[in-house]
């Protein structure tokens, strides 16, 4: 495919705002594609790709459609970390005639780009696009595990609802579908219909609360450590650290939560799709929503680039092994520790597969719980999956 023929380049007011900056800044260190005739770049050079996608038309919050080339201008003024960088600036996603060609511009984008080992980070939009980042990953793996942060569960039984915020139905409705898992962290239940929680608990989804997660927000790491896309919606965040939100809550992640969780994201081998929604600039104070979302950015990416491949496999030398028996249950719990990163793997059994077991990611508490007689919820709820 023509990759770039699908892209508005870089505003040319903010590549002129961007030769001003140091010379250690992501404006002086991305590569920008800005001008038409320009030679074009290959692809596969590149680690990472930012692609604003200026699209609004599923949701009720117009005016996010402004916030990828505000997000771009912040994220550019940040220092780079001491790493050394491949990026490429691809600029904004031409908006097609229709809501579903742009979903499916999205996709053909991001499986080219994922195809290539490069890691696309999305500037939203609304988040209905996390349809268009599921269709990209749909056709390149057998299971997609998602992980959004989100204050509102992404799945509704009120099919008047707008679209944007029941994503997931879209996902979940498509005939034979690829989802493995669906994790939404951070909901406050309030602004929740408990049938839909109880919905998604029931297909052994995860929805992990906002007092849960912030409790212990070590504990969440693992689901986003399983995940192949990684999204965050503004709502989740606190409207004192966000307010370009039409959705505000006095409570929410902390600024500094939200950069944690992304930069667990950029840790995780299988993340393949980073992406950031549902900002309105119109609504911010003094840029602080579209900084967050470039420091957001800057700790995934940050994350990126200090990944291990840190999966168990049939090299096990980096690696401790942990068998626990626990009464009444048929299955003693297969334990990993990485020596190097201290993480912890789980193995399950699989009886419906030639595969005969899964490894998912989790904590030292889930050790601890298995040492103590206790089956973890994260072992138990994946049993039932994979095994009903």
């Amino acid at each position: 495919m023509k990759l770039f023929d699908y892209f508005k380049p870089v505003n040319e007011k903010i590549i002129a705002k961007s030769k001003l900056l140091s010379e250690n800044s992501f404006g002086k260190k991305t590569s920008i594609y800005y001008i038409k005739d320009k030679n074009i770049p290959n692809i596969n050079s590149f680690d990472i790709a930012i692609l604003g996608i200026p699209e609004s038309r599923a949701s009720n919050n117009d005016a996010c459609s402004k916030a990828p080339d505000i997000i771009r201008e912040k994220l550019y003024e940040l220092f780079i970390p001491d790493v050394n960088l491949k990026i490429i600036d691809l600029g904004n996603l031409i908006i097609s005639k229709t809501l579903n060609d742009t979903y499916f511009a999205i996709r053909d984008v991001l499986a080219e780009l994922i195809n290539s080992n490069t890691i696309p980070i999305i500037i939203g939009g609304s988040e209905d696009l996390n349809y268009g980042l599921y269709l990209a990953l749909e056709n390149i793996r057998n299971n997609v595990n998602i992980t959004n942060i989100n204050s509102l569960i992404s799945y509704t039984s009120n099919e008047k609802e707008l679209e944007n915020y029941h994503f997931l139905n879209k996902i979940l409705n498509k005939k034979d579908n690829n989802v493995n898992n669906y994790t939404n962290i951070g909901h406050q239940q309030y602004f929740n219909n408990i049938d839909d929680v109880n919905t998604l608990n029931n297909l052994f989804f995860n929805t992990i609360r906002l007092g849960d997660a912030k409790k212990n927000i070590i504990e969440v790491e693992p689901y986003i450590r399983d995940s192949n896309i990684f999204s965050i919606n503004v709502n989740s965040i606190k409207q004192s650290d966000a307010p370009a939100n039409i959705h505000p809550s006095p409570n929410g992640f902390y600024g500094d939560e939200i950069c944690l969780l992304s930069r667990f994201a950029g840790f995780s081998n299988n993340i393949k799709v980073f992406g950031i929604f549902d900002i309105n600039p119109d609504f911010d104070i003094n840029f602080s929503t579209s900084s967050l979302a470039a420091q957001a950015i800057w700790h995934f990416i940050e994350g990126f680039y200090k990944r291990d491949n840190d999966i168990p496999n049939n090299d096990n030398s980096k690696f401790l092994k942990f068998t626990v028996s626990i009464e009444n249950c048929q299955h003693s719990l297969i334990f990993y520790k990485n020596k190097i990163n201290d993480k912890w793997w789980l193995k399950v059994p699989n009886n419906n597969s030639t595969k005969k077991y899964i490894i998912i990611a989790c904590t030292h508490n889930d050790y601890n719980k298995a040492c103590s007689n206790e089956i973890p919820d994260r072992w138990w709820k994946t049993y039932q999956k994979i095994n009903n």
